[in-house]
């Protein structure tokens, strides 16, 4: 396997670990806000797998974007009219770049917002609320089969 081919198997195997880490963090929020539940170190362990996670996923994307995928390269070398005329390159080279970053400063800036709440039960809220739209960004940026730029669900090659 070529270096890119290690890299998107990693970036396509990771999203999992992902997702379900975020919707880990994302139930804790609700749930707590619903109950009006205090801020917990359980709480602070499950967002910051998520966003650790997030964002491995994403430099391990912006790595194959601008330094070894083929496909990146062609996305950057026709990031003009051609690009948004093919749905495909389109999401690749514009929609899913970003709309994960910007997933990733949602994702930061709400939290470190929220983290000024300290322990109080309006924290749960505000990182419901916070985690709730990065996890909509992220979970519309990805490529899943029933999209016309599907990907497989699970890459192993």
């Amino acid at each position: 396997m070529s270096p890119n081919e290690v890299i998107l198997v990693m970036h396509s195997l990771l999203r999992w670990g992902v997702l379900a880490a975020g919707l880990v963090a994302l139930i804790r929020a609700v749930l707590g806000a619903r109950s009006k539940r205090a801020w917990s170190a359980t709480d602070t362990g499950m967002l910051r797998a998520f966003v650790g996670l997030f964002d491995v996923q994403l430099l391990l994307g912006l790595f194959m974007y601008f330094g070894t995928s083929a496909l990146g390269a062609r996305m950057l070398a026709n990031l003009g009219a051609a690009a948004m005329k093919s749905s495909v390159l389109r999401f690749f080279a514009v929609e899913h770049l970003v709309g994960m970053v910007t997933a990733a400063i949602v994702l930061h800036v709400g939290t470190a917002r929220a983290r000024r709440l300290g322990d109080a039960p309006a924290r749960q809220k505000r990182t419901a609320i916070v985690v709730g739209i990065a996890f909509a960004i992220i979970f519309f940026s990805i490529p899943w089969p029933f999209f016309p730029y599907a990907r497989p669900l699970f890459r192993f090659e």
